[in-house]
């Protein structure tokens, strides 16, 4: 899903952001967010892809 496809307000993704992590992937949000502060979700689609793409998905 693409957030074009849905019309979505950027501010409405990265605010729910957390609700799809748990235990380190939280831990990775919460402290990727205090370091860089808010960003715009295609930050945050990059930010995922470089921390969790990998062979075993």
């Amino acid at each position: 899903m693409l957030k074009e496809d849905y019309a979505i307000q950027d501010e409405l993704i990265t605010s729910r952001l957390h609700s799809l992590f748990e235990k380190s992937a939280k831990r990775w949000y919460y402290g990727i967010r205090q370091t860089n502060g808010k960003n715009t979700s295609s930050w945050w689609k990059q930010e995922i892809i470089t921390k969790w793409a990998n062979d075993a998905w």
